[in-house]
């Protein structure tokens, strides 16, 4: 199995145990789940592998495999938002009360004074 096919199975397990939780908890799920696969995604990044076998073209693949799989949800922003989340929050930080619409708002300020307020 190559490294792309190991990330997407990774990525639709994860995706997957989100859609099943309750209503109730399915905002801390689909916000577990996104910084998940955006620690893949980091992962993936850094893998050698990766890039040698698909050079810098790797994420736009998996973002169309990705879509074609699970529907909905994996655009190519989408998977960089997710990386993103990975990269500037903890897990522990990320607060049930804000969703991930909020989240990918909150990145895109650049200045963390204002971004933690």
């Amino acid at each position: 199995m190559d490294v792309l096919e190991s990330l997407l199975r990774q990525i639709a397990a994860v995706h997957t145990s989100a859609l099943v939780t309750g209503d109730r908890k399915r905002n801390g799920q689909v916000l577990h789940s996104r910084w998940k696969i955006g620690e893949f995604l980091s992962s993936a990044d850094k893998n050698a592998k990766i890039s040698r076998k698909f050079g810098s073209d790797w994420m736009r693949q998996l973002s169309l495999r990705l879509r074609e799989q699970l529907g909905k949800g994996f655009a190519l922003s989408n998977l960089y938002a997710m990386r993103n989340l990975y990269l500037e929050y903890r897990l522990s930080d990320l607060s049930d009360a804000l969703s991930w619409n909020h989240y990918k708002i909150l990145m895109n300020i650049a200045n963390l004074d204002l971004r933690l307020r």
